[in-house]
């Protein structure tokens, strides 16, 4: 097993190795994808990076931090399938990380490296976390609010005995999931 400094290098770079290839090459597919992107191109051409809008109507069915995400892509990578996408790559490289955190505080260190390996290599990783949609910064911040809870238990001793839960895992944890709200809505929670 890799020593622990070692094990996250090696998650994240398995990681991105998996999500960073070619993120651009494949069109925009499927109806999210496109959607997702005209607004955010929209957004931009029209100076506002706060309130989504389509075809010049607020778009309200979707919450915005996929936009947001894409609109920073654009200033980084170009107004592209690339920048579309390469928030969602970055968050999923971060879920796969907070992935191993978690189990490496609840169980060992390599439990926690294994289970960066498998969230690197997912069908899940590869397809979501190449996708201009929602999917990805839900999963990010909604792994985030549970690995702060984590942190937070083994802090208060685990669950060996009543535990009380320190006031900043809490508020981090609760920011965590309300942010994820941005993400997708009420699934967030």
């Amino acid at each position: 097993m890799p020593s622990p400094r070692v094990a996250p290098l090696i998650v994240a770079a398995l990681a991105a190795a998996v999500l960073l290839p070619n993120l651009g090459a494949a069109p925009l597919w499927d109806e999210d994808e496109p959607l997702n992107v005209a607004c955010s191109v929209a957004m931009r051409a029209g100076g506002d990076w706060i309130v989504p809008t389509f075809n010049g109507r607020l778009r309200v069915e979707k919450p915005a931090l996929v936009n947001w995400l894409q609109l920073a892509g654009f200033t980084v990578a170009g107004v592209n399938e690339t920048g579309a996408r390469i928030g969602s790559a970055i968050l999923t490289i971060g879920t796969c990380l907070l992935t191993w955190d978690i189990a490496r505080r609840l169980f060992a260190p390599a439990v926690g490296a294994w289970a960066g390996v498998v969230m690197a290599t997912c069908l899940w990783t590869g397809i979501a976390g190449r996708a201009a949609t929602p999917d990805a910064p839900l999963a990010f911040l909604t792994t985030l609010a549970l690995a702060t809870f984590v942190r937070g238990l083994v802090r208060a001793g685990g669950l060996d005995r009543p535990f009380r839960l320190p006031t900043s895992a809490a508020v981090a944890a609760g920011a965590a999931a309300g942010a994820a709200m941005l993400a997708k809505g009420p699934g967030g929670l």
